[in-house]
């Protein structure tokens, strides 16, 4: 543990964690099927919003358990329960605001016996989790992805302690535990800059931003999904951004499958919904380049409302480029969002390639890889 600071990032973190995190260049190539918005918030209306475009949507996932659990009086961690971002994650910082609701737990259990898996927060009610494959957001097998309401966990100086059960054919259950240290968000103004391949290691990512899906490794570029699947997933910013900003990311693209995309969206808070995890995805806006066949587009898309502008647009594997989007408040409080994209090193097009009126929605930002191998290099933020 040590003490870092970074004036380039425009972030401080008091006591910052290095943790490694193992690495998989596996890629499946299961094909995706069709894709489907959805309406509002499940928590609020009782329906179901269906999943981020271009899956099947559906769990399929593994695992039970329950309140019954007996906890292990004196447990030793098992190397079975991977934890992608380490034994000890920091969440935020002293000067950064909250991405979404959740804190998101990650990781794979490996134990091909594995039966049903449990978890429990600071010693409190026990909850049953599944775990992968799913078509959704658990792509691997054992893939499990823990949602913790952010607001319930304990600031520093104390840790909030993660206890993971897992289940299996043996008489001794597997066990896990994360320690999770959470700063309290603060208010920003939509204004940041984040430059991924200054970061020390992968697991400060939760620390500029929040890591919401997906295995990633930090590389000198930047940060790269490991595992081609459905919404790898990174949230930046704040939940309580009003529209009127821009962001400008760049990215590579190494590899995407037929319907995958990359983009960002705008106006994200976290997802919603009855499944577990939750597979709903309210936000104002998602503009991204979607490898449709047989003609790849760009496309502004809205949760409620499907594709809201698109037009022919091509991506060349190995190449990067930048993609800038706006969301602007309007006369009586209505939204709208732009999009352009261009080749890094090529001039910015003087017009938004698409603009159309977006649903009032405040959120982060979301960096978006959908079936695809993408780089995400830096992020920036600026108010209009």
């Amino acid at each position: 543990m040590v003490t870092a600071q970074s004036t380039h990032l425009g972030w401080t973190v008091a006591s910052l964690l290095f943790a490694a995190v193992a690495c998989s260049d596996e890629q499946t190539d299961d094909p995706i099927g069709g894709g489907g918005g959805g309406g509002g918030d499940v928590e609020a209306s009782g329906g179901s919003g269906g999943d981020l475009p271009g899956s099947t949507g559906g769990s399929g996932a593994q695992g039970t358990g329950g309140s019954s659990v007996v906890w292990p009086s004196n447990p030793e961690n098992s190397p079975e329960i991977e934890l992608w971002y380490g034994d000890e994650q920091i969440i935020g910082g002293p000067e950064q605001p909250a991405p979404q609701r959740w804190v998101n737990v990650l990781g794979r259990i490996t134990e091909p016996t594995a039966s049903s898996a449990t978890y429990r927060v600071n010693d409190g009610p026990a909850r049953s989790f599944p775990f992968g494959p799913s078509t959704t957001r658990l792509l691997g097998p054992g893939d499990f992805n823990l949602e913790v309401e952010r607001a319930a966990l304990l600031p520093p100086p104390d840790f909030n302690s993660v206890d993971i059960l897992v289940e299996t054919g043996s008489d001794e259950p597997l066990f896990r535990r994360v320690y999770l240290q959470v700063y309290p968000p603060v208010t920003v103004a939509p204004d940041l800059y984040v430059d991924f391949s200054a970061l020390p290691d992968v697991a400060a990512l939760n620390q500029v931003a929040a890591v919401v899906d997906g295995l990633w490794e930090l590389t000198d570029d930047g940060v790269r999904t490991t595992e081609l699947g459905y919404d790898r997933l990174i949230a930046l910013g704040s939940q309580d951004w009003s529209s009127d900003y821009e962001v400008l990311a760049e990215f590579t693209l190494h590899y995407w499958r037929n319907w995958g995309a990359v983009g960002v969206a705008v106006g994200w808070q976290g997802h919603t919904g009855a499944q577990d995890p939750r597979e709903d995805w309210p936000l104002e806006a998602l503009g991204w380049v979607r490898k449709v066949v047989p003609q790849p587009e760009l496309q502004i898309m809205a949760y409620s409302g499907g594709v809201l502008d698109r037009r022919a647009f091509e991506l060349v594997e190995g190449n990067t480029y930048l993609l800038r989007t706006r969301t602007e408040r309007g006369a009586g409080n209505a939204r709208s969002a732009s999009l352009r994209i261009w080749p890094a090193g090529a001039d910015e097009p003087a017009d938004w390639l698409l603009e159309t009126a977006a649903p009032l929605h405040d959120g982060s930002v979301l960096l978006v890889a959908h079936h695809a191998d993408v780089t995400w290099h830096n992020v920036t933020v600026t108010p209009l």
